[in-house]
């Protein structure tokens, strides 16, 4: 059963607070699973649409990493990111460009 994610991973802003275009950075716990999701309220950065989003899984913690494609979809300014890609359970580590 897929797990929500948004409270155990860290979501932070690494550019763009005063720009059209802001980039995110959210890590999920190890335990993170294909399936599993994180919720972004994009409102709390201003913004309400999803540009670009890259992502890999660790699959040997902080050495190994292989990049994974992730489901996203946006509604009512929430932008919901499904692990995706990949069966095996890790940290995953997402770049995401909002506007």
């Amino acid at each position: 059963m897929a797990a929500d994610l948004t409270s155990t991973s860290t979501v932070e802003l690494v550019q763009g607070a005063t720009h059209t275009y802001k980039e995110l950075i959210i890590e999920t716990p190890a335990t993170a699973v294909t399936a599993d999701y994180v919720d972004i309220d994009l409102t709390k950065w201003a913004c309400t649409k999803a540009k670009h989003i890259i992502g890999n899984i660790h699959t040997t913690s902080n050495s190994v990493l292989v990049t994974e494609a992730p489901t996203t979809a946006v509604t009512s300014n929430k932008l919901k990111i499904t692990l995706g890609g990949s069966t095996a359970t890790g940290i995953r580590v997402y770049r995401v460009v909002i506007a």
